[in-house]
């Protein structure tokens, strides 16, 4: 795998045949989630698809041309064009090789995968989901010195992530916007030790074994399991309401409600009698 800058964008990319093209940052959570991923795959994949890498904070003037506003965003070229359908954020293994495999002919894609070799990565305990319920324990877990590892089909954060701000978390007088909450509490239980395996495919859990496999390759093994993994909104599927969650739309009426002072607020849901 190799970086580059702007300057060798047109030889390396435009004229480099097959190629997949990171764009990274420093300081940046989901691009450390993807570097193990992409470093693994350039070696399934490399000897027909070039994987290149470029640092998007000193080559701004390349990520604005081409479109590129957030990292990691991965672009995908073929002859010099882009191919559909770029991946950012919290960006899964199996998004990229279904790319992968599509610029690719059958027969090469089967041997490929042929190379797979699964894997066994053993801890003392494994916590499923990195909400503020996974992130504690992994912190007082890590502060003990017992050997943790966090899983999630997600970054790091939970719902707050998305929470517009959060200003009845205990020793915080100011309220705190929801994204710097999670992941100053990512960072913290991160610096003390926990492995991080987020953005992943859950692909089986058994609890009997106490082992979970991920990507479909890799079984992660531990002595304990803590189920932290939270609670899922119901959605209404109507159009916006994804793109919208935490720009106004919220799951919480007692807490955000007063957010939006002179607003008109909607509360959407089924009343429940205890």
């Amino acid at each position: 795998m190799k970086e580059i800058n702007a300057i060798e964008f047109e030889q390396e990319v435009l004229n480099g045949g097959k190629v997949v093209l990171d764009f990274y940052s420093s300081e940046c959570p989901p691009c450390e989630a993807l570097a193990p991923k992409f470093q693994n795959l350039s070696q399934l994949y490399g000897n027909d698809v070039k994987f290149l890498k470029i640092f998007r904070q000193e080559n701004r003037e390349l990520a604005d041309k081409l479109g590129v506003k957030s990292s990691p965003t991965l672009l995908f070229f073929d002859g010099g064009k882009e191919i559909a359908g770029r991946l950012s954020g919290g960006i899964k293994r199996s998004d990229i090789i279904a790319h992968l495999d599509s610029m690719l002919p059958g027969d090469k894609v089967s041997s490929i995968k042929a190379q797979i070799k699964p894997s066994v990565s053993e801890f003392d305990v494994l916590i499923l989901g990195a909400g503020p319920g996974g992130l504690t324990a992994g912190l007082y877990l890590c502060q003990a010195r017992i050997n943790t590892v966090l899983i999630d089909t997600g970054l790091p954060g939970g719902h707050v992530a998305t929470t517009h701000e959060v200003s009845n978390y205990p020793g915080f007088i100011e309220p705190q916007a929801g994204y710097m909450l999670s992941h100053n509490m990512a960072e913290q239980t991160k610096m003390c030790g926990t492995i991080y395996k987020v953005a992943v495919d859950i692909t089986s859990v058994d609890l009997e074994k106490k082992e979970v496999v991920i990507d479909e390759f890799e079984t992660v093994r531990a002595r304990k399991i803590i189920i932290a993994t939270g609670t899922s909104p119901n959605l209404m599927n109507v159009p916006g309401e994804k793109e919208l969650k935490g720009k106004g739309i919220s799951y919480c009426a007692t807490c955000d409600a007063k957010y939006f002072p002179g607003k008109d607020v909607v509360v959407i849901g089924e009343e429940t009698q205890l």
